[in-house]
């Protein structure tokens, strides 16, 4: 491997090792006004994305 290719790849790691991870969240809010995690994965986009799931009334 050429050395300029080599620094490129390693100058590109290190730039995406200081990139802030993004997560998706998916969060149920609970009765109480608590939230319960349902689930948090890496999201590969610019900003942060949390879903917010509130239950409906039982008394339907």
């Amino acid at each position: 491997m050429k050395a300029s290719r080599r620094n490129r790849l390693l100058q590109q790691a290190v730039a995406n090792a200081k990139k802030p991870r993004r997560e998706l969240v998916i969060e149920q809010l609970n009765a109480d006004g608590s939230k319960t995690v349902i689930e948090r994965r890496e999201w590969p986009f610019d900003d942060d994305l949390t879903i917010v799931i509130v239950g409906g009334s039982d008394d339907a």
